[in-house]
């Protein structure tokens, strides 16, 4: 009963609210792992990582293949600067059953990681995969674009931008960025 009306307060806005009840909550079922999975993302939109990263954590603990939980996680991670349990954490949510509106964003995230890692080719899979998903999905089709660039490969890069808008119509932003792609140097 107070899991439902915590949910149901946290979706309404009134997060301090929906805190207390979580709380509430999780002393009277603290096995309940969808609790501490939504208690964590209340903490997370409180401004409170720390708190929900255990929460996180615990809900993983109590459901190992709990695919929302590790991928709140793998986010968690990936804001700290914790890339490689960041990048575990990703398969681990993205191994898992997701739901779909988590799948694109799930591997474009894992691809951001990983191209920070300086991982471009495996970060370039995920990206691909992020848009087989999502074709509208700008941002995973620049970040592979920038994966081209940063493999000195700016013409393949320049050629998947232009076969972007002629297949997907004139955008401004794309625009401006394949502009952005001819005035690199010659060696990028």
């Amino acid at each position: 009963m107070e899991h439902n009306l915590a949910y149901a307060l946290a979706v309404e806005g009134k997060g301090s609210e929906a805190l207390a009840h979580y709380s509430r909550s999780l002393a009277l079922a603290p096995a309940n792992y969808a609790g501490q999975y939504n208690f964590g993302r209340s903490l997370t939109e409180a401004g409170r990582p720390g708190e929900a990263e255990a929460h996180f954590r615990e809900a993983i603990r109590l459901k190992p293949d709990y695919a929302e939980a590790h991928y709140a996680l793998a986010s968690m991670l990936r804001n700290r600067n914790a890339l490689d349990e960041a990048v575990s954490e990703f398969n681990r949510a993205l191994a898992g059953p997701l739901p779909v509106s988590y799948v694109s964003r799930g591997h474009n995230d894992l691809g951001t990681v990983l191209a920070q890692q300086g991982r471009y080719t495996e970060a370039m899979t995920h990206f691909a995969t992020a848009v087989q998903f999502e074709p509208g999905m700008l941002g995973a089709h620049v970040n592979y674009a920038n994966c081209l660039v940063a493999l000195n490969r700016r013409q393949e890069a320049q050629a998947y931008i232009s076969r972007l808008l002629q297949t997907g119509g004139e955008n401004p932003d794309l625009r401006q960025y394949l502009n952005s792609l001819a005035r690199l140097p010659a060696s990028r």
